[in-house]
């Protein structure tokens, strides 16, 4: 198993600090609307990909997003309810 791997399952709860500007700029990067506004959806048609690939893409862009909400989540309850 990667070590990367092992070391999440071994400690779930270690979740690494990213400054803000990092966050603001990957929420911005995973967002399915950016995506689209940047023209990304119609140049994949373009290429020839699939709706659902597409779909899946976007949903893929949806659950990095919502995994740096949880990352941020999960920081701000460890602050308040240090064990």
């Amino acid at each position: 198993m990667l070590l990367p791997i092992k070391k999440l399952l071994d400690n779930p709860r270690d979740i690494p600090t990213l400054s803000r500007a990092a966050t603001e700029y990957l929420q911005v990067q995973y967002n399915a609307g950016f995506f689209m506004q940047m023209g990304n959806v119609d140049n994949l048609k373009r290429l020839g990909y699939s709706e659902s690939y597409i779909a899946g893409y976007l949903a893929g862009l949806q659950y990095a997003s919502q995994t740096i909400d949880d990352m941020e989540a999960i920081r701000q309850e460890q602050a308040e309810n240090p064990e």
